[in-house]
């Protein structure tokens, strides 16, 4: 179902190329309710409970490309757990954590533990994850906990790991602001 709904957003694509751009806006709705169906797919198999590190990667891909962020972080983090001290772990726990960053709410306060996972396997020589993608995340918790100044030191943080890091730049600068 996923390789259909990508199928439908390559013609999209090759719609819009060629000026369809109508045409192109119904692939691209059609694709979203394809991708939509194939999240519903996983979830009725029950992938979401699955013990198979690969089946939840692919869950919670899927749902961050919907911005079912609080779904993805639950997929990152079970599939971190599974191996919670492999090097290969630090991007789930990384993933895990930025998602429920993302989705806010009551999941804001699920996000720290899991960064603070990937930053330890970090420090251990994992690679997959960036300090100045974790400290942004950070960041954004902080933001959104109304924790303006705190957030401000992480971006300033995060900037001062990767000056080259992108979302760091943005973040930062929008923090000065």
């Amino acid at each position: 179902a996923v390789a259909a709904a990508d199928a439908t957003m390559k013609s999209a694509q090759d719609l819009n190329a060629q000026g369809k751009s109508p045409e192109a806006q119904a692939a691209l709705e059609s694709a979203k309710g394809q991708l939509g169906r194939a999240r519903d797919l996983y979830r009725s198999a029950r992938a979401d409970l699955s013990r198979d590190p690969e089946v939840l990667k692919e869950f919670a891909a899927l749902c961050e490309r919907l911005r079912d962020t609080d779904l993805a972080g639950e997929a990152y983090l079970r599939a971190a757990e599974l191996h919670p001290d492999d090097p290969a772990s630090a991007a789930l726990w990384y993933g895990a954590g930025h998602n429920f960053a993302a989705s806010g709410g009551r999941y804001l306060s699920r996000a720290a533990e899991p960064l603070d996972r990937a930053e330890r396997l970090l420090s251990a020589g994992a690679t997959g994850v960036s300090r100045a993608d974790i400290e942004a995340t950070r960041g954004d918790i902080s933001f959104k906990s109304g924790a303006y100044d705190i957030a401000m030191k992480r971006y300033t943080a995060a900037l001062a790991a990767d000056p080259q890091n992108l979302r760091a730049r943005m973040l930062a600068a929008c923090g000065a602001l």
